[in-house]
């Protein structure tokens, strides 16, 4: 999450997202930051079970 917020926010790298194998040509933005917020929370929760 770190380094995709580095990657696209500090840095502003035109990144393509790697869902579906790279055949979609979306950039990285706040789609793909909010996906990693999701599962850093979910880890957690996991790991507090």
């Amino acid at each position: 999450m770190i380094s995709v917020f580095k990657a696209v926010y500090l840095d502003k790298l035109k990144l393509d997202c790697a869902c579906i194998g790279g055949y979609a040509k979306t950039h990285l933005g706040i789609i793909s930051f909010i996906e990693n917020l999701l599962i850093a929370i979910m880890s957690v929760l996991i790991l507090i079970k």
